[in-house]
């Protein structure tokens, strides 16, 4: 079976090498390798074309213009014959050499539309750490038709449950069926930033959905990513489109299964907030009022007067504090000076949920820990080592 990795690339020479030495060493052969040069500025080119002369798998499309991460996937999406695809990201790099030939037996034995799995960091003094939110339980799951994926998706929105993992909007941690994607007629919005949000919308409609714990993906973090810099003037414009291309799939394909007007924002505030979060954090106090102005007017021609805050049942736990999202709700039908408009958004950006089931696994996990440490010393070594640390300490 032939897997499509797309590797979209742009001014990222100090780290892509690590990325395709990652792809290129898996044990699994049968790979086909789009490598799509978004206008990199710096020598990746150059390194493509190198790695592309020592490996026939290897193919290079090279955009006339910069269509960012969005435009490279899809130009990799239009010439991909692998049955399954993977998008990775060309600073990030595949955690394991024996990666790709798990998912892909998995995924066959499974028939999967999609493979979601497992993550760490790695941060820029090369330590790596568990992403613990993207936590997908001790074992493999299956949802289809005897098991349906919808009602984990729906407890994860409304109530934050994450029994069975985390189900973000990120591509790279999962492995696509390439004829599910095309069934849906599904491609990345282009010139964007959060251009993954809109794989949101994929969730309700995949009949088979593996969840497996393993780690197969390293994922960078450093300065100069898109969510360390500041915001183009037109961000909140790159915000409506995706709504609108979340909303256009929502009508062609979920409308008359679901009959829920909600979902589409369920899915997609979460990263909105987030991104207020992010934004706060590389502005400065008059650049974060004007932002938080302009989001306050994207909300309202986006939510009023279609959607009520009672609209919402239950209310997405993700979004955070609901007396705070009602109050804004609110706010729609007033006129409101700039400052409690501000005062509004600060609301909803400030309040972090944390569920409890989040906060039982990490109790859970603090038990664990304290009784390997105790089974540790009952081991012959560690009660012999106990022994002579307390003598040591009464010779004292």
């Amino acid at each position: 079976m032939l897997v499509s990795i797309i590797v979209p690339f742009y001014g990222v020479e100090l780290y892509f090498r690590r990325c395709l030495d990652s792809i290129i060493r898996q044990s699994y052969q049968n790979l086909e390798i789009i490598l799509v040069d978004d206008c990199s500025p710096d020598s990746c080119l150059t390194i493509a074309k190198e790695y592309a002369q020592k490996d026939v798998r290897i193919k290079i499309i090279e955009h006339k213009t910069n269509l960012r991460q969005g435009g490279g996937r899809n130009s990799g999406m239009v010439v991909a014959k692998g049955e399954y695809i993977w998008f990775i990201d060309s600073d990030d790099s595949i955690a394991s050499p024996y990666a790709v030939e798990h998912l892909v037996a998995i995924a066959q034995r499974d028939r999967s539309d999609m493979v979601i799995f497992n993550a760490q960091s790695l941060n820029e003094d090369g330590i790596l750490k568990a992403l613990n939110h993207f936590y997908s339980g001790v074992e493999e799951r299956v949802f289809n038709d005897k098991n349906l994926f919808y009602p984990v998706i729906f407890d994860f929105l409304y109530y934050n449950k994450r029994k069975f993992g985390y189900f973000g909007p990120e591509v790279w941690n999962k492995l696509f069926r390439r004829s599910f994607l095309e069934e849906y007629h599904f491609t990345f919005l282009e010139n964007t930033l959060y251009e993954d949000i809109s794989s949101l919308i994929l969730f309700p409609l995949a009949r088979t959905v593996t969840v497996v714990p393993y780690v197969y993906y390293n994922y960078y973090q450093r300065e100069g990513s898109s969510s360390h810099i500041k915001p183009p003037s037109s961000f909140l414009n790159h915000f409506h489109a995706i709504l609108e291309h979340m909303r256009k799939i929502y009508t062609l394909f979920l409308d008359k299964k679901l009959k829920d007007n909600t979902l589409v924002l369920a899915f997609f505030l979460p990263t909105l907030i987030y991104s207020l979060r992010q934004m706060d954090s590389v502005l400065t106090d008059e650049e974060w009022k004007m932002y938080a102005l302009k989001t306050y007017s994207f909300l309202k021609k986006e939510l009023y007067p279609d959607i009520s805050f009672k609209d919402f049942n239950p209310w997405p736990s993700l979004l955070g504090n609901d007396v705070a999202w009602e109050r804004l709700f609110q706010s729609f039908d007033q006129e409101c000076s700039d400052k409690k408009k501000i005062e509004y958004i600060e609301n909803i950006k400030s309040y972090s949920f944390v569920s409890p089931m989040v906060k039982d696994e990490n109790k859970r996990l603090q038990i664990f820990f304290v009784i390997k440490k105790i089974s540790k010393m009952l081991l012959p070594y560690g009660m012999v080592r106990f022994i002579q640390i307390q003598k040591s300490k009464e010779s004292r």
